[in-house]
């Protein structure tokens, strides 16, 4: 057992569908879901970038659309990214999942008894 450990579990909103990728010959997908909390009367979205490596989780990830209530639970990592416009590093950090669930019978009843608005801004992440 590891002594510490950065452990996240996110409850929010899948955001547009999971892109796969390939480096160094292995597979993953990324996703970003919406989280969303109340600060000084505004309600404001907060989109987290979410890496998927395992199999098994990468096929729940395929069936999960914008909107969908997920579950995620993972690891948080940074990384170091340079904008190519203006050339300044920057430190981004990302979960590495370990878990993702879906439910997306319960996302239809929360939509209905939110109303048309209730799926995050896609604009938004």
């Amino acid at each position: 057992m590891r002594l510490t450990e950065a452990t996240v579990l996110l409850v929010g909103f899948a955001g547009d569908r999971a892109h796969s990728h390939e480096t160094g010959g292995e597979r993953f997908l990324t996703c970003s879901v919406a989280t969303h909390r109340r600060a000084q009367g505004k309600e404001i979205t907060d989109w987290h970038d979410c890496v998927i490596f395992p199999a098994a989780l990468q096929d729940v990830a395929r069936n999960i659309r914008r909107g969908h209530l997920v579950v995620v639970r993972g690891r948080l990592t940074y990384r170091h990214v340079t904008d190519v416009a203006t050339g300044k590093g920057r430190k981004c950090a990302s979960i590495v999942v370990d878990d993702l669930r879906s439910w997306p019978v319960l996302t239809a009843n929360l939509k209905q008894a939110e109303g048309p608005d209730f799926a995050p801004d896609p604009e938004g992440g």
